[in-house]
């Protein structure tokens, strides 16, 4: 079974880079791309199994990314700023929502719940 591919769109070199590390442990495919423009590249020619995006990438927003997704990349927001409009923005969506630190053990209930659904439903078509 191949492994499932992640999409991390990241502006801080260091949090993407472990980020990067940390899922790759668990088993994941993972690529770390530091802007909007590289995001939205990788969504139109190889879309992964999961998208990652940090709130702020440069001039853009992480959700602006989210939407560029559509529904059939299952998406998951991170950001430094506990913004409730933002949270429910993320959510309407259908983008989970995480606050750094971020509950690695609830990212990775979240990452394997997003990408199972995603895979029936692609399955069922």
């Amino acid at each position: 079974m191949p492994q499932a591919r992640i999409l991390i769109a990241e502006d801080d070199e260091s949090t993407g880079m472990g980020l990067a590390e940390w899922l790759e442990g668990e088993g994941y495919s993972v690529r770390v791309v530091k802007s909007f423009e590289d995001g939205v590249n990788i969504l139109r020619a190889n879309p992964p199994d999961l998208l990652i995006a940090d709130i702020r990438l440069g001039s853009f927003n992480g959700l602006q990314l989210v939407i560029r997704a559509h529904s059939a990349v299952p998406a998951i927001v991170i950001t430094g700023y506990d913004d409730p409009v933002l949270a429910e923005n993320a959510r309407s969506f259908g983008a989970a929502y995480f606050v750094k630190p971020i509950d690695s053990a609830a990212v990775l209930a979240t990452i394997a719940r997003a990408i199972g659904a995603s895979k029936e439903s692609s399955q069922s078509l």
